[in-house]
């Protein structure tokens, strides 16, 4: 756990350093993909100072909030219509999150962002609205405990840095930074 830890301390760094200043492309979607983007790499960072300070709770409690803010940033870049640009600036927001990732599986012939939801959702939802997972985690036969075991924060934190890794990696790639993409490319936790 310590050394996933210290790689993610300094994956956000080399996040933090690396990418300030990077060309951001002009235009309203652009705008919105790369702010949601950057919302999720906030996120990132949140979690894994929140674990450093053992708040697990409150740290895999945003795990929801990172994976729906890399959805969403990839939704308005590849798949929404003007219109719905526009009614996200004004707050109507109208589509799903499930229909966002139909409309990226659709767009990339694949159903690679159904799988995803589809093994992440019920596990997101209870860390995030206090589901069992959250209060499972509390108890250890009558003992009030404080946190998850260590497989389970391995576990949330790889996740947690494997969106990161998404999120830089699409940023790079939509800022075409072939140089700084091949740098963290190298950064993907091998299997």
């Amino acid at each position: 756990m310590i050394s996933l830890l210290k790689k993610s301390k300094t994956l956000m760094t080399e996040i933090d350093v690396r990418m300030n200043g990077i060309v951001i492309p002009d235009g309203l979607r652009s705008k919105i993909s790369f702010g949601l983007l950057h919302l999720s790499l906030e996120h990132f960072g949140s979690i894994i100072t929140l674990i450093n300070y053992n708040m697990s709770a409150s740290a895999v409690a945003l795990l929801r909030c990172q994976y729906e803010a890399l959805i969403r940033s990839l939704y308005f870049d590849q798949c929404a219509t003007e219109k719905e640009l526009y009614e996200f600036t004004n707050y109507k927001v109208k589509k799903r999150l499930y229909d966002m990732l139909q409309s990226l599986n659709t767009k990339s012939n694949t159903d690679l962002y159904s799988n995803l939801s589809g093994t992440l959702s019920k596990k997101l939802n209870g860390y995030t609205h206090g589901g069992f997972e959250q209060i499972n985690s509390r108890f250890s036969e009558n003992e009030l405990k404080e946190s998850f075991s260590e497989e389970e924060l391995i576990q949330q934190l790889t996740l947690s840095y494997n969106l990161a890794i998404i999120s830089v990696l699409y940023a790079l790639e939509k800022s075409d930074n072939p140089e700084l993409l091949s740098y963290f490319q190298e950064l993907k936790i091998k299997n």
